[in-house]
């Protein structure tokens, strides 16, 4: 589980939108991270309890996406159907009501 809402990753601050994933000894999550360029970036990580989402992410890693429905599209590679729906309803719950984009579907 993502306890921080910002990663800092080869110097550089990335906002986490948000982050969904399964959490016990070992650990599997998916985010959506903003830059403070506004660019937005899909990462997918794994590992044991003694780390956390971020341990060992390099720029490289992050894979870049242009909308929040790419990044969904993205964790339904990586994560299992609940927590798919779970990422896809945590950014429909920021985007605001008067947007003119589409909602996210799991």
């Amino acid at each position: 589980m993502t306890y921080d809402r910002s990663l800092r990753i080869d110097g550089e601050d990335f906002e986490i939108v948000a982050a969904a994933g399964e959490y016990d000894w070992s650990w599997r999550e998916a985010a959506l991270l903003r830059s403070a360029s506004g660019e937005l970036f899909y990462l997918f990580e794994s590992g044991c309890s003694c780390e956390s989402l971020g341990s060992y992410t390099r720029r490289e890693d992050l894979t870049p996406v242009q909308t929040w429905q790419q990044a969904v599209e993205l964790a339904k590679q990586d994560l299992n159907e609940s927590h798919v729906a779970e990422f896809a309803t945590q950014l429909n719950e920021l985007r605001p009501a008067r947007s003119t984009a589409g909602s996210v579907t799991a």
